[in-house]
């Protein structure tokens, strides 16, 4: 595999991958990537939040691309199955248009 194709998201992004923005950014630089495969890696990223990855794994399904990811922290890596287990959920459907409201009472407990 070829160098061009590997991009190091810490160098790209940041060590800490906080937001859906930060995902889409990521994404952007693999899309300019001409390779149908990228190789990301992911040395020195120490934390990727729930939002994060969630978004990434969105872009990914839908991208058209392999994306490889490597050298993932224990704990990117547990975010990662985290999300991937919950995603049938994570991503809720409306199948009705009703809205409920909620009311405060204004007593002290």
């Amino acid at each position: 595999m070829k160098s061009d194709n590997i991009i190091l998201v810490s160098d790209r992004i940041a060590s800490d991958l906080v937001t859906r923005n930060a995902a889409d950014e990521l994404m952007d630089f693999v899309k300019a990537n001409r390779s149908k495969t990228v190789i990301l890696d992911f040395r020195n990223v120490e934390f990727a939040s729930r939002s994060f990855t969630h978004e990434y794994l969105i872009i990914k399904k839908r991208l058209g691309k392999k994306l490889i990811e490597r050298n993932m922290s224990s704990a990117v890596n547990k975010m990662f199955k985290a999300v991937s287990t919950q995603r049938g959920s994570a991503v809720p459907q409306s199948t009705s248009s009703s809205i409920t409201y909620l009311s405060f009472s204004s007593k002290s407990l």
